[in-house]
Parts: structure tokens; sequence; C-alpha cells
């Protein structure tokens, strides 16, 4: 999964990312995970990151349209706060 890549710098999300997913793993293939268990594991990282990856990525290329083009959807500092309160409690 190469999802830090693909955000941009002004969501400030890569960092974290990186040390969630880093966390993920750990959790997930802990010392004495066999061979055969990795494959579901990492299926089930996928299925746990996908939503945070997916919401990350949609608000990066929203935000990342040009300022002076009215035809796009950009987000306030105000509705970012709302969102992240909603979808990210922690």
């Amino acid at each position: 999964m190469e999802l830090k890549a693909n955000t941009m710098k002004d969501m400030g999300q890569g960092g974290a990312m990186a040390i969630e997913d880093a966390i993920s793993v750990a959790v997930l293939l802990p010392l004495g995970t066999t061979i055969q268990q990795i494959p579901e594991r990492l299926r089930l990282y996928e299925k746990c990151r996908k939503e945070r990856n997916e919401l990350v990525l949609m608000y990066t290329r929203m935000n990342g349209r040009d300022e002076g083009d009215d035809s796009v959807r950009r987000m306030t500092g105000e509705s970012s706060i709302a969102l992240m309160r909603h979808k990210m409690p922690y």
C-alpha cells in the first residue's frame, strides 16, 4: 500500500498515516506470526485501513485543486475540522 505517497503535503497526513500503518502492521503481524497467516493478515490490514486512506485521498484531491477555479468544490477549514471530529474521533 503506497497511499502515503499519494497524499498532498497540505493535508499534513502523510506522517500520521505512516505511524498508523506501522502500528497496524505491528499489531496484525506480531512475533510468532506464521508464513501461512501473513496473506490473511495483510487482507485484514487493507480492510481496516481502507476507509481512512480513501477519506484522506478524497479530501487531498478535493483541496489540491486550483483555488481560483470556482467550479471545484473545496473544503473550508471549519468543515475539515468538523469532518475530522466526526470521522476520526481519536
